[in-house]
């Protein structure tokens, strides 16, 4: 079953008097495990698209499911719990609570899932470690560098074990350097554990490590091309 899968999705908003088709009609398949890069320039709807697969906008038309659940279907409440449980975010700005540390931003996500506190400090230890921040924990955000604190994003992002990671210009404020090895390491996730990430980017460090490159224009797709 594809984890995630769109019909005819569209979303037009009104702008001095104008409607903007940020997207239109958009049809599309991710089967679980892809490693997905939405390209295209500002306005080309790849934003837009994320947005509406997190379930953080509602569509005009057209349908979005997501791990088996048909997004229009769901209350705010049961949207909520979904992306909570089977969807992980990262943004361009890191989103971290200043006042916490490097392990309590990771861990969140397990505490508003109600995991018990001996599973969250193994799982938190796990996935700091396999992100390169090993000893790191007990940092506060300020204490971290740009690359560090995104790799903070990225396990809070992926602590909760979803179904799907989506990741919005996540490189964007890091150096090349930076930017390529964050890249890497959610590569490196997505074949060793099997975790789907879809990420909206103008990177070519993104597009370069993609197993799928999908292009877009004028909130249309593009091109739609599988990698080996």
């Amino acid at each position: 079953m594809p984890i995630v899968s769109t019909h005819k999705l569209t979303r037009h908003y009104q702008q001095g008097g104008l409607t903007v088709r940020a997207l239109d009609g958009v049809d599309l398949t991710i089967e679980a495990g892809e490693f997905v890069a939405l390209m295209g320039a500002s306005g080309s709807g790849k934003t837009t698209l994320l947005n509406l697969i997190g379930g953080l906008d509602r569509p005009t038309s057209g349908t979005v499911e997501v791990d088996g659940r048909m997004l229009n279907q769901l209350s705010s409440g049961e949207l909520s719990q979904l992306r909570l449980d089977r969807i992980g975010f990262v943004f361009q700005a890191y989103n971290l609570l200043p006042v916490l540390t490097a392990q309590e931003n990771a861990e969140f996500v397990l505490l508003m899932q109600g995991v018990e506190p001996a599973e969250r400090g193994r799982r938190i230890q796990e996935t700091l470690r396999n992100l390169g921040l090993e000893g790191l924990g007990g940092r506060l955000p300020s204490e971290l560098s740009g690359g560090q604190q995104q790799r903070v994003a990225v396990a809070r992002a992926i602590a909760g074990r979803p179904a799907l990671v989506l990741a919005d210009e996540p490189t964007a404020n890091l150096d090349s350097h930076t930017g390529a090895a964050l890249v890497d390491s959610m590569r490196a996730l997505n074949d060793n554990e099997g975790i789907t990430f879809v990420f909206a980017t103008h990177d070519a460090k993104v597009e370069e490590r993609a197993k799928r490159v999908i292009w877009m224009e004028d909130g249309r797709i593009l091109r739609d091309e599988r990698r080996g």
